[in-house]
Order: structure tokens, then sequence, then C-alpha cells
């Protein structure tokens, strides 16, 4: 693995972040491989960066590393709260892949999800999800409307909590959230994605989860 002079950490190995995020993305059989060469490690540093692309990147391969199974989850939990804090980023691209990576620690498994709930995921994720509402009533106010840039982030958060919601050790903290009145909030904005993901949301706390 080569390593680089990092300019605010010093020298220590520096996977390429497109590479890794690749590699984690094809399937899980490189999970070990790169967990043993310290990249799973080094990318949730990265998370925290101060580099805005590093870090975007970085929760883009943490997502992917999280994807396929938990294999790496007790890793990708240093991740947690830097991800919770990348979802307030001004890119909304940091912001949608932070989601999709928060999302994905609670894809596979319940094992996380009280990391997640003590560094205030599920209600950072509805901040991030009401964000489209907001845009929604300005835009009905004479406002710009809301692109789908900034709309995307929202979704994947929705779709984060649904994963979330599978899991009955999160249903305490999600039901303190009133999700249920996101169905009644999305269905004037129109967007089908969205309210998809919110009805989703809601079917899984009700219907118990399923774990």
């Amino acid at each position: 693995m080569p390593c680089r002079s990092h300019p605010r950490t010093g020298p220590h190995p520096a996977p390429p972040l497109p590479r890794a995020a690749q590699l984690f993305r094809a399937s899980d059989a490189a999970y070990a491989p790169l967990a043993a060469a310290r990249v799973v490690a080094i990318l949730a540093e990265r998370c925290a960066d101060r580099d805005g692309p590093t870090r975007k990147f970085a929760a883009f391969a943490v997502g992917n590393a999280a994807f396929h199974s938990s294999a790496l989850y007790a890793e990708l939990a240093a991740a947690i709260p830097a991800l919770v804090h990348r979802l307030r980023d001004d890119d909304a691209r940091a912001r949608a892949n932070a989601a999709g990576a928060l999302g994905n620690l609670a894809r596979n498994a319940d094992s996380l999800v009280g990391e997640l709930t003590r560094h205030g995921a599920p209600a950072a994720l509805l901040a991030l999800a009401r964000s489209a509402l907001d845009e929604a009533a300005g835009e009905a106010a004479g406002s710009a409307p809301a692109d789908e840039e900034r709309l995307a982030p929202a979704r994947i958060a929705l779709f984060a909590l649904g994963n979330l919601a599978t899991h009955r050790a999160a249903h305490a903290a999600l039901k303190e959230l009133r999700l249920d009145e996101l169905v009644s909030a999305a269905e004037p904005m129109g967007d089908a994605t969205y309210l998809k993901y919110a009805r989703r949301v809601v079917a899984k706390l009700d219907g118990g989860g399923e774990g």
C-alpha cells in the first residue's frame, strides 16, 4: 500500500478513495483483504477529513463497505459520528453519501443500532428528509423550486430511516420522532419516490420490523 504525507495528520497509508469504493461495491470478496490492509479503518478516519472531496468519497466507500454484509460493521462504526455530521454538509452529494452509508450500517444487521442511535443518526436523518418538505413549502410560496440534486439526499435519508426501522431495537428512538407525520406532509409535494420511502418507514414501524 503506498504511503503519502498527509498535510493534516502526517505520514500514513492512504488508499485511493474512488478505487477503494469500487472494490467494495463489486462484492464482499474484497472485505477481508482490505480490512487486513487497514483500508477500512482509514476510510472511517477520512469521513472526518478536513478536505471536502475526501470526506465525500470516504462516505461513499464506507457505504459500499457496508452494503453486502455486516462483516465490517465493527470497524466501520468509528465513522458514525462523522457521517452524522456530514448530513449537514454544504455539498448535496456529501449529504447523500453520508445518508446512504448510515442506512447501509443498518441494512444487514442490528449490531450498530445502538451506536447509530447514541450519535443521533435517526434525528439527523429525519432533519435531512424534512429539508425537502421545507423546500417544497418555499416553492409553493413562490421561492425557487427544489432541484433533483437537493431532493436526492432527502430521499436517501428516508430510505436509511426505513433500514433502521427494520430493526425492533431502533423502534423506540424512531417512534419518538413522529415519522408517521411525514406521509401526510409529503403528499402535497407530489414526489412519488419520497412518498414511497416515507410510507416504507411507517409500514416497518407499524409492522414491528423484521428482527
